[in-house]
């Protein structure tokens, strides 16, 4: 009979709570309809956590789009660095020289 570790039934205990709001989503005839953004966020949220395929297959969606949508949300999380300014600014000399004149 195969055991299953500790770590990995806690780990399945966190998918639980979002799986069955999934399962009742999915029970209430929304065949063809969008999942509601609350739900993916929820779902890349966790996949941030526990893996993006773990969580694709434990919850049964889409790969891609779980992946599309934590790379979103890690987007928003992840600011990128304001530019610094220039240290050297180039100045054409002939504009320079007709505003002499």
């Amino acid at each position: 009979m195969a055991s299953t570790s500790r770590s990995a039934r806690n780990q399945s205990l966190s998918f639980q709570p979002l799986a069955k709001r999934l399962k009742a989503w999915r029970a209430e005839g929304s065949r063809g309809k969008r999942i509601p953004e609350e739900l993916w966020k929820a779902a890349a949220e966790l996949a941030r956590v526990q893996g993006l395929n773990r969580t694709a297959t434990e919850l049964k969606l889409n790969y891609y789009d779980l992946q599309r949508r934590l790379a979103e949300i890690q987007r928003i999380r992840i600011r990128p660095r304001p530019k610094p300014a220039p240290h050297f600014v180039e100045v054409v000399a002939t504009n320079w020289l007709s505003a002499i004149r």
